[in-house]
């Protein structure tokens, strides 16, 4: 059976196909998720150190912060600010009451 365009048979291993990225994931990945918050764990451990005073909830792509409105919004933005250092962009999304 042929592979699709770009993909790549693994040498060695008739099991495994290299899908060609050129930045992040796949789209419907199922590593997607895993690889993101691996990326972005070093930057929220780093942020509760440095806010230990805001409580930083965080499930793959969605991140909240609690705490004093100044102060979460300081870790906020300092997370995000990281985050794009790495081209990963985390955006304010519409609360819903």
């Amino acid at each position: 059976m042929p592979l699709l365009d770009g993909w790549r048979a693994v040498p060695g291993n008739p099991l495994l196909v290299e899908i060609p990225s050129q930045q992040g994931c796949t789209q419907g990945d199922p590593m997607g998720t895993f690889l993101y918050s691996l990326a972005i764990h070093p930057v929220l451990r780093e942020a509760a150190r440095l806010f230990p005073d805001v409580v930083l909830s965080a499930y793959a792509d969605d991140l909240l912060t609690f705490g004093a409105p100044v102060r979460a919004l300081e870790a906020w933005k300092w997370v995000r600010a990281e985050l794009l250092k790495l081209q990963l962009v985390y955006k304010p999304s519409a609360l819903k009451a």
